[in-house]
């Protein structure tokens, strides 16, 4: 299990207590700590970064992997930038570091940004992924700055409700204690060890709930599952995460997808409760808990179809399975960024 400590402070007030503290603490009530990591977010080489805006994108004409791109700075200025990451189009908003900006990155490497020339075409910038910053390790492609931000705002002004200082704590846990696979089941541990109160949560929430039959659930055999709970949400808009949210789940290893998605690993591992959510547009009026029939097919999110046996649990509808129970959500019924209408499972 991975403990953001920034994200465990939100359960329990940490403050007056030394972080080796903790770390020992963990360890001695059986909470083996494997490893701590250090992060530290340089404000001052954020400040010298802005938000520009991809105006031209095409693909480099001597690399296959490399993209040309314009970039607005200002209203005055259109930078010629140069990119290899995957996720680099026209219209994205992204972290700009202009020639002779020194960066810092999540390695402690300092290198300042110089004009170059790529395969015959002039670079004036660099267009930053997280680690290139100082943010986190994540290297798989560059910064989506959220589109409320206008281009030339400072970086800094983006990250501002980060603390400066955080560290990754990584627990090896027993069998025997899976409560501690959540945030809460850990800062209880410690509320119990320190003599600190947990946090209560505000539970005050801004919308309406109406009872609908629109879908039954029906478990033949209770031995499969003895509860199943469910909440319909209608007119979801999906949409990229917000920074906190984003930034805590990639720092402990999840690849963030969406702001829906993301929240039931969030609220999983906030909480201990796995959740799933499906697109509810795609499922009939009744799901069933059932046993899968020998040679049953269901491709699952991975899209690898998968052949089932009599041993394996579903949840299906009237028409096919739509999921393989506490294992992984079926294809069918993935939350894209067209859906609407979401079910939230809670077995």
């Amino acid at each position: 299990m991975k403990i953001l400590y920034s994200w465990l402070n939100d359960f329990i007030d940490l403050s007056t207590i030394e972080i080796n503290d903790v770390v020992n603490g963990l360890t001695n009530i059986g909470l083996e700590v494997e490893s701590v990591d250090e992060y530290n977010i340089d404000f001052d080489i954020l400040d010298n970064l802005v938000v520009g805006e991809v105006i031209e994108c095409y693909k480099h004409p001597n690399a296959d992997r490399l993209h040309c791109t314009k970039v607005k700075i200002n209203e005055n200025d259109i930078l010629d930038i140069v990119c290899g990451a995957p996720n680099v189009t026209e219209g994205l908003k992204v972290v700009v570091a202009q020639v002779g900006t020194t960066l810092k990155t999540f390695s402690g490497e300092i290198f300042k940004i110089k004009k170059a020339t790529i395969r015959g075409k002039e670079s004036f910038g660099m267009l930053c992924a997280e680690d290139e910053i100082g943010l986190s390790n994540n290297h798989d492609c560059i910064i989506e700055v959220p589109s409320n931000f206008n281009i030339g705002t400072k970086v800094s002004e983006i990250y501002k409700n980060r603390p400066k200082k955080d560290y990754l704590i990584s627990v090896d846990l027993t069998p025997n204690r899976s409560y501690a696979a959540s945030y809460l089941g850990i800062a209880r541990d410690l509320s119990a060890l320190f003599n600190i109160k947990l946090k209560q949560k505000d539970k005050s929430y801004d919308f309406k709930t109406i009872n609908s039959d629109f879908i039954k659930v029906e478990v033949p055999d209770t031995n499969l599952c003895n509860q199943y709970s469910y909440l319909l949400i209608k007119n979801v808009k999906v949409c990229p995460t917000s920074d906190i949210i984003k930034q805590r789940l990639i720092n402990i290893g999840c690849k963030s997808i969406n702001n829906v998605v993301d929240i039931s690993n969030y609220v999983m591992l906030e909480t201990g409760q796995p959740l799933h959510f499906y697109d509810s547009d795609n499922l009939s009026d009744t799901l069933i808990v059932r046993d899968a029939i020998e040679g049953e097919k269901l491709t699952t999110l991975d899209n690898i179809e998968r052949v089932l046996t009599h041993e394996d649990i579903v949840i299906a509808d009237k028409k096919s399975a739509v999921g393989l129970a506490g294992v992984m959500g079926g294809l069918s019924t993935e939350v894209e960024n067209d859906t609407k209408n979401i079910l939230i499972e809670a077995a």
